[in-house]
């Protein structure tokens, strides 16, 4: 039982993040009128998934903290799936309503980012307040490193880049 369960729960993440990844590259295409590059949605994503757990599990065990690499995952997926929905919604606000300001965009973003990995440490893993933010600034860190890394290696951009 515990087996299928485990199952149906990673079963659903990946099925919600591909989801939100259609959304976001269909939401792309409609309003930049360019065709979305199928391979930056397929890699590019799971490339700062894997940076984010990366950072997050590593400070984890600097505060040696007994954390399993698969909750991490499974929490920055679900930070990732919100993420997504909140950049769908971040689009279509800047180009039906309100051409804003980039930075007001980055800082919004990150705000977000931090706080949702923040309390999904807090509340799914049972960290402390202080490693819980500690686990989030590294697990931003090394997606955005890691995620820069592969970009610039691979060109992949997105529609309106």
């Amino acid at each position: 039982m515990e087996k299928a369960r485990r199952g149906l729960f990673w079963g659903l993440i990946v099925v919600s993040l591909a989801l939100v990844l259609a959304i976001s590259a269909l939401t792309d295409w409609r309003l930049t009128g360019e065709r979305p590059n199928v391979w930056f949605y397929l890699t590019v994503p799971v490339v700062s998934v894997l940076g984010d757990t990366l950072g997050a599990w590593g400070t984890a065990r600097l505060f040696r903290e007994a954390l399993s690499p698969w909750r991490v995952l499974a929490i920055m997926l679900g930070v990732n799936i919100w993420m997504q929905c909140a950049e769908v919604l971040e689009k279509l606000l800047y180009h039906t309503l309100w051409h804003y300001p980039g930075m007001l965009y980055l800082g919004v973003n990150l705000a977000l980012a931090l706080g949702l990995a923040a309390f999904g440490f807090r509340r799914y893993a049972g960290q402390r307040r202080r490693v819980a933010w500690a686990m989030s600034v590294a697990a931003f860190i090394c997606s955005l490193l890691l995620g820069g890394l592969f970009v610039s290696l691979t060109g992949l951009q997105t529609p309106g880049s």
